[in-house]
């Protein structure tokens, strides 16, 4: 530019100074439409149901998922002031691990994910305890642990019990 004091100084160091190193990197990912109206009013909601797919794949998986991360995305809907929400699962592990190409494969393999999550949550020591809405062994899962006060074991249940009776409908 003609303002850079350095344009006429003639050294390639200042260039160098200015590039910038990235990794670009392709791995497995897995993107699930949320329902809107379900938890678009909760974030309890949706972070509880995060936490529950954690678990569930914890458990499929048998083993440390670690690489295994989830977030989520938004999009407008053109011509409203509604925006779609997305959970999307990735594996941080360029190339992926295989974990969600298995998930992936059928709509069965979701859907048993689906099942087993709130099966778990069940069965979890802690829902003897009345007083007690989840623990580090079911949804106050490390890696989201400053979500904890958004995260309830009986919102997660629920959140996917009326989540599977829409399972056979189109």
């Amino acid at each position: 530019a003609v303002t850079c004091p350095t344009r006429r100084s003639g050294s390639t160091q200042v260039l160098l100074d200015c590039i910038y190193l990235y990794r670009d990197f392709t791995s497995e990912a897995i993107r699930l439409l949320l329902p809107v109206t379900s938890l678009a009013d909760s974030d309890q909601r949706l972070q509880s149901f995060i936490a529950a797919i954690i678990l569930g794949l914890k458990h499929r998986f048998q083993g440390n998922i670690d690489h295994l991360e989830a977030t989520v995305q938004e999009e407008p809907i053109p011509d409203t002031s509604l925006r779609k929400k997305y959970l999307i699962l990735y594996d941080r592990v360029p190339g992926g691990t295989g974990y969600l190409k298995e998930l992936g494969q059928s709509p069965q393999a979701m859907m048993a994910l689906f099942e087993d999550a709130p099966s778990i949550l069940q069965r979890c020591d802690c829902s003897d305890e009345p007083d007690k809405d989840g623990c580090y062994r079911c949804v106050y899962a490390y890696r989201i642990s400053f979500d904890i006060p958004n995260l309830s074991r009986r919102t997660a249940i629920q959140y996917l019990t009326d989540l599977l009776q829409y399972q056979d409908k189109p």
